[in-house]
C-alpha cells in the first residue's frame, strides 16, 4: 500500500506478508511488515499474540535464519501492540539490504514463560518491496563504503551538483545534490544512490 504520511505528506509505504498457515492455536496470523513512514524504514515480525516479556529489559531477543545461513539472535525493539518486535530507522537499513535477495526467513521469539513463536516466511518478491520502501525513505539498497560515497560526492560536485566536501558521509547536502541529479536524468528523485543512478553517472561500485 502506497499513500502519503499524515504529518508531512512524505511517501508512506506498508507491505505485509501473512504466514499462510495458522499457528497451532488456530487463531493467529503471524505476519511480516516492511514499511516507510515519515521517512523511517522498518521491518516488523508480528506474532499476532500478546508476548510476555521482561519489563526490566529493553527490547526482545529475536532469532532469525535467512535462507541456509547460520541462525542469529539480536535484540529488536518491542512494538506498542505488545505482539511484535522490529527494527526501525538506521537499524532496519542493513537488514533490509540483507533480505532483499533472500528466499525465506525463519523467525523465533521466546516469551518469558518459554512459549515459542516460530514462523517461516516465503520472501519471494521481497526485492521489489524493499526497493519501493527504500525509495520512499530515501535510503540505498546498495552496500556502499565511505570511499564509494566519497566517489559519488566527487562525481556530483564535478557535474555541478553541490554535494559539499567529499567526505564519504551521506548527509543532507549529498542527498539534495543527488536528488537534483536524479531529477535532471528523469530518475526517481530519492536522494539515495541506486544501481540505475550509478550507471547514469558512469560509476560501477
Amino acid at each position: 500500500m502506497e499513500t502519503r504520511a499524515e504529518i508531512d505528506d512524505s511517501p508512506k509505504v506498508i507491505a505485509t506478508q501473512v504466514e499462510k498457515f495458522l499457528t497451532s492455536a488456530g487463531s493467529s496470523y503471524p505476519a511480516l511488515r516492511v514499511a516507510c513512514k515519515e521517512g523511517v524504514p522498518s521491518f516488523v515480525y508480528d506474532t499476532d499474540n500478546y508476548l510476555l516479556t521482561d519489563s526490566n529489559r529493553s527490547g526482545i531477543d529475536v532469532t532469525y535464519r535467512i535462507n541456509a545461513e547460520d541462525a542469529v539472535t539480536r535484540r529488536w525493539s518491542e512494538t506498542t501492540s505488545g505482539e511484535a518486535a522490529g527494527l526501525f530507522n538506521q537499524k532496519a537499513v542493513p537488514f533490509l539490504r540483507t533480505i532483499r535477495k533472500a528466499g525465506k526467513i525463519f523467525l523465533r521469539i521466546v516469551e518469558r514463560d518459554g512459549e515459542r513463536h516460530d514462523n517461516t516466511f516465503d520472501l519471494a518478491g521481497i526485492g521489489p518491496v524493499v526497493d519501493i520502501v527504500s525509495r520512499a525513505c530515501g535510503i540505498s539498497t546498495l552496500d556502499l563504503s565511505h570511499n564509494d560515497y566519497r566517489a559519488i560526492q566527487e562525481m556530483l560536485n564535478a557535474a555541478g551538483f553541490n554535494a559539499g566536501t567529499p567526505d564519504g558521509i551521506w548527509g543532507a547536502a549529498s542527498k539534495r545534490a543527488l536528488r537534483s541529479y536524479q531529477e535532471s536524468k528523469n530518475l526517481p528523485a530519492t536522494g539515495a544512490p541506486d544501481a540505475e543512478t550509478l550507471r547514469k553517472m558512469g560509476l560501477s561500485l
